[in-house]
């Protein structure tokens, strides 16, 4: 669960920069 919450947050930064349909689609993954 803590690398979960870990990858998350790296996605999270990574999609940033991309807008919330980035976020979206990574929180579809």
């Amino acid at each position: 669960m803590n690398m979960f919450a870990a990858k998350f947050l790296v996605a999270l930064m990574l999609v940033k920069p991309m807008g919330q349909q980035g976020i979206f689609d990574t929180a579809s993954l």
